[in-house]
């Protein structure tokens, strides 16, 4: 009884230590493939760079133009 014992505890020791490393390989995947994602966001990427410069310039005309209405 105690051998089957002590073999029955290898194998759970056996079957925790293969999903903890399945539960670490996925967790890593992900941040890996996370922090690509947001490197890949700050790339010199055209549209990236459309929306960083179009948008702030048009803001900042919608407020002048608030501005200017405001004080008329």
């Amino acid at each position: 009884q105690a051998k089957v014992d002590a073999e029955n505890f290898y194998y759970v020791i056996l079957y925790l230590m293969v999903m903890i490393g399945m539960f670490s390989f996925i967790i890593v995947a992900i941040l890996v493939s996370t922090v690509k994602s947001k490197r890949r966001e700050h790339s010199n990427d055209p549209y990236h760079q459309y929306i960083v410069e179009d948008w702030q310039e048009k803001y900042k005309s919608q407020i002048l133009n608030l501005e200017e209405s405001k004080a008329t």
